[in-house]
C-alpha cells in the first residue's frame, strides 16, 4: 500500500510517510490541534475509498509540497459510487485550514452518518447508496477516534523546527549530519536536487553521504571516509573536501577520492569552487585565502590589497560573474565583502552583519547572522552591495564555530542544520550523572570552574551574540554581559574576576557579581581568546589570528610578547595551582597533541614532554597538580573521544604515566570536548551536546520577500 511503500528509514532519521501529513504539519508549525489529526484521519479514509492518498508524487518533497498548494482531487471523481455526504465529509476533513475541517472526530463521525450533509460538492445523490458506504466510513472513523488517530499521530508527526506559515516556506527533514568542530558540514548541488552531508553510520568513521531528493533514502560516498567540509563543482558531478588537512576530491557517483593538495589545507573557513575550474581554500602555507585548479597544480595564494584583512576572510563564495570572491571578514562586527580576484580590492559591507554569503540569481543575496538567522536581500552585483530591505527565512540554523552551518544553490534550494540545546552537566567518577540546571542552552566551547569550586563559568549563544553566563551551586545562572560576542570566558585566580575575549574590543576583564566597570587587558578588534592564567594572575596566555598563534600578557605592563611552550601552536592549556607546571595541546605533523613544561611565573622554562599517546586536546589538572585530565582524540577520527587521565611525575625529571580511560564521549559531539573542567573530588563538569543536527530543506523560501507578497 502507499502507507506502507512511504515508509523509509535513512542514517540516523526515521521518516514518517508525509501522504497523511496536515499542511500545517508539513510545513512545521510548532502548535499543532486535533485539527490536524481530522486531516489525517481524511487522508487515510480518502485512500480507504480511492484506492491511493490524496497526494501522490515521486518524492516526499512532491508531496508535501501538493499537500500545501494543492487541493484533492475529489473522492467522486475516481469512486462516483462514494454517497455525497461522504465525499463531502472527506473533504471537509482535508480542508488547508484547520478552522475549516471539523472539531472532532465525533463531528466527522457524525456528518459520515448524515445522507443530507454536504461541504462544497456536487448534486445530490440517492441517499440509499450511503447505507452501502456508511459503514467503511464509520468504521474507519471509529477507529480513527482512538487507535488510528494515535497511529497516525505517531508515524507522520515531524519534530517541530521553524514556525512557517502554510502559505510560505516549506520545511522538510532530509536526515541527520554528525556534528562536528569545523566549518562545513553540507552543501546542496548546483540544481538544487541533491544534498551531501558529513555523518556516519556503523561502517566506522564519518564521511559523505548524499541523498538525491527524490530519495528518502541517503547513500554512503565510498572513499570519504574523514571527508570534511563537501563543496559540489558547478556541474554537480564532483565534490571537493578536506582529509585531514589535504584536498581531495570524488565523482558523486563514489569510486574512490583523487588527491589535489596533499597538506596545508586548512579546514576552518571552508571551500568554494568557481565555474571557471577553481577550488578555493584557506591556505596555511600563506595564511589566507589562495586557490588551486580543480584537477591539480600550482597553489595561488590571492592577492589582498589590505594586508590586515587577509587573516580575517573567511566562509567565501563565488561572486555572480566569476571575477570575484563573496567573503566574510572577520573583524568585529563580522560584515560581507567583495573581493575582486583581479585587482585584489576588497569591498566590506559595512552595514550588514553577514556570515557565508551566497548569490542566488539574478539578483539575491542569501547569508546569515551569529544568532543563526538567515535572510535574504536584492544584491546588485556591479556596486557588490545590498541594495535594500534584508527579510529573514529562516531562523534556528546550527553555528559552529561561529559558522552557521547552511548551504544555498544557484537554483535557490536552501539546506541546513537544525540548531540543537546542550546540557550543562557533572558526570562522576561511577559514571552517574546530574544536571547543574535545567536551562537547555547554546552553549560554546567553554566551561571554567570558579578557584573555589562554586561557580561555572559559560558562554551563551543568545540573540546579539554570545554572552558570558555564571552558575551558581543551585544551577540559577545569570548573565554577566549584554549584546557582545564573547568568547572563552575564563576566572581569574582569586575567582572575583571573569576575563572574556570581546570582537570589538579585545580583552575584558569584569567583575564576576555585582556592579563595577570592566577594564580592558588588550585592546583590539576581532578574534581573541584567553588561553590560561598563571597562578598568581600575573601573566594571560591567549590567542588572536592578527598577532601570530599565542602571545603571554604581562597585566602589570600591558605589554605582549610571543608564546611558546615548546610548540608553535597553543590552542587550550592550565596551569597547576602552584604555578610550577603548564599543560597544553599544540599541534604538529603529529596532529593534536598534549604536552607538559615547566614555568616560572607562566613563562616556559626547559623542554616540554608529550603526553598524550594517540592525539589529545584540552587539557585540565586536577587540584593537587599530580593528575592531568585530557580528551584522547584524532584528527582523522573526529567523532571518537575519550576521557583519559595520567599521572604526572616531577622529579627527577618530568614523565608521565599510563592512560586511565575516564569516559567515552564517542559520538556525542566532539565539540564538547573542549568544553570540561575537574571539580577538586575528581568530578566532571561538562557541556553535553546531541551528537547529530537534522538536515532540513528549505523550499519557497521566496514567498516571504517582500516584492513577493
Amino acid at each position: 500500500s502507499a502507507a506502507a511503500g512511504g515508509r523509509m528509514t535513512e542514517t540516523g532519521l526515521s521518516l514518517g510517510t508525509p501522504h497523511y501529513m496536515s499542511p500545517e504539519q508539513a510545513t512545521a508549525e510548532k502548535d499543532l490541534t486535533n485539527r490536524s489529526d481530522i486531516y489525517s484521519l481524511g487522508a487515510v479514509l480518502y485512500e480507504m475509498l480511492t484506492g491511493s492518498p490524496p497526494h501522490v508524487g515521486s518524492s516526499a518533497q512532491q508531496i508535501i509540497m501538493k499537500i500545501v498548494n494543492e487541493e484533492a482531487v475529489p473522492v467522486t471523481k475516481t469512486r462516483k459510487a462514494v454517497p455525497p455526504n461522504v465525499a463531502a465529509a472527506v473533504a471537509k476533513a482535508l480542508e488547508k485550514l484547520p478552522a475549516d475541517r471539523f472539531s472532532s472526530s465525533e463531528a466527522f463521525a457524525e456528518a459520515l452518518r448524515t445522507a443530507a450533509f454536504r461541504h462544497r460538492v456536487g448534486s445530490a445523490q440517492v441517499a440509499a447508496q450511503a447505507a452501502k458506504w456508511r459503514p467503511i466510513a464509520l468504521g474507519a472513523i471509529l477507529v480513527g477516534g482512538s487507535a488510528l488517530a494515535a497511529a497516525v499521530w505517531g508515524w507522520t508527526r515531524a519534530p517541530a523546527t521553524t514556525p512557517a506559515q502554510s502559505a510560505g516556506p516549506v520545511r522538510s527533514e532530509l536526515g541527520t549530519a554528525r556534528y562536528l568542530p569545523v566549518s562545513g558540514l553540507l552543501d546542496v548541488s548546483p540544481d538544487g536536487r541533491m544534498v551531501v552531508f558529513v555523518g556516519n553510520d556503523s561502517a566506522g568513521p564519518h564521511r559523505l553521504f548524499r541523498r538525491e531528493l527524490d530519495d528518502l533514502q541517503a547513500t554512503p560516498i565510498a572513499g570519504t571516509e574523514g571527508a570534511l567540509n563537501p563543496t559540489f563543482s558547478p556541474d554537480g558531478e564532483w565534490i571537493a573536501f578536506n582529509k585531514g588537512w589535504a584536498l581531495e576530491k570524488v565523482r558523486v557517483s563514489g569510486g574512490g577520492s583523487v588527491p589535489l593538495l596533499p597538506d596545508q589545507v586548512g579546514y576552518g573557513g571552508g571551500l568554494a569552487w568557481s565555474e571557471d575550474g577553481w577550488i578555493y581554500f584557506w591556505y596555511l602555507g600563506s595564511r589566507g585565502v589562495a586557490r588551486i585548479p580543480e584537477n591539480g597544480g600550482i597553489v595561488a595564494p590571492l592577492n589582498v590589497n589590505d594586508p590586515d584583512s587577509l587573516l580575517n576572510l573567511a566562509w567565501f563564495n563565488p561572486g555572480p560573474d566569476n571575477q570575484s570572491l563573496l567573503v566574510t571578514n572577520w573583524r568585529a562586527p563580522p560584515r560581507m565583502g567583495v573581493l575582486d580576484l583581479t585587482t585584489g580590492t576588497l569591498a566590506i559591507d559595512s552595514t550588514q552583519e553577514a556570515f557565508a554569503p551566497h548569490f542566488v540569481p539574478p539578483a539575491t543575496l542569501v547569508y546569515a547572522q551569529g544568532d543563526g538567522t538567515l535572510l535574504a536581500a536584492p544584491f546588485d552585483a556591479g556596486k557588490g552591495r545590498i541594495v535594500g530591505e534584508a527579510t529573514p527565512i529562516a531562523s534556528g540554523v546550527e553555528v559552529i564555530n561561529w559558522t552557521p552551518q547552511f548551504a544555498v544553490s544557484r537554483s535557490g534550494a536552501i539546506v541546513y542544520l537544525a540548531d540543537e540545546t546542550d546540557e550543562l552537566v557533572v558526570e562522576h567518577p561511577d559514571g552517574t550523572v546530574r544536571q547543574v540546571t535545567h536551562e537547555r542552552k547554546n552553549y560554546h566551547q567553554t566551561v571554567d570552574l570558579a578557584p573555589d569550586g562554586t561557580r561555572i563559568v559559560v558562554s551563551v549563544r543568545e540573540s546579539g551574540g554570545e554572552q558570558v553566563r555564571v552558575y551558581d551551586a543551585s544551577g540559577r545562572g545569570v548573565n554577566i554581559t549584554e549584546g557582545e560576542l564573547a568568547l572563552g570566558p575564563l576566572w581569574t585566580p582569586g575567582g572575583r574576576f571573569i576575563t572574556y575575549g570581546s570582537w570589538d574590543r579585545g580583552i575584558i576583564r569584569r567583575p564576576a557579581v555585582g556592579g563595577g566597570e570592566p577594564d580592558t587587558l588588550v585592546t583590539g578588534i576581532g578574534f581573541y581568546w584567553p588561553i590560561a592564567w598563571n597562578s598568581s594572575g600575573t601573566r594571560l596566555a591567549y590567542r588572536t589570528l592578527d598577532a601570530g598563534p599565542s602571545l603571554l600578557l604581562e597585566v602589570s605592563t600591558g605589554h605582549s610578547r610571543a608564546l611558546s611552550y615548546g610548540a608553535q601552536f597553543v590552542g587550550t592549556a592550565d596551569f597547576t595551582t602552584d604555578g610550577e607546571l603548564v599543560a597544553f595541546d599544540s599541534q604538529h605533523l603529529e596532529g593534536h597533541q598534549v604536552y607538559v613544561q615547566r614555568t616560572e611565573e607562566g613563562i616556559p622554562v626547559g623542554p616540554s614532554i608529550r603526553v598524550s599517546r594517540e592525539g589529545g586536546i584540552a587539557p585540565r589538572w586536577s587540584a593537587d597538580g599530580q593528575t592531568l585530565y585530557y580528551v584522547r582524540w584524532k584528527d582523522t577520527e573526529l567523532s571518537r573521544a575519550h576521557l583519559v587521565s595520567v599521572t604526572i611525575r616531577r622529579s627527577p625529571n618530568l614523565a608521565s604515566g599510563a592512560e586511565r580511560v575516564r569516559a567515552d564521549w564517542s559520538n556525542q559531539g566532539i565539540d564538547s570536548a573542549y568544553r570540561f573542567d575537574v571539580y577538586p573530588n575528581g568530578d566532571i563538569v561538562r557541556i553535553r551536546s546531541r551528537p547529530t543536527r537534522r538536515v532540513v530543506l528549505l523550499q519557497n523560501w521566496r514567498s516571504q520577500l517582500s516584492g513577493n507578497r
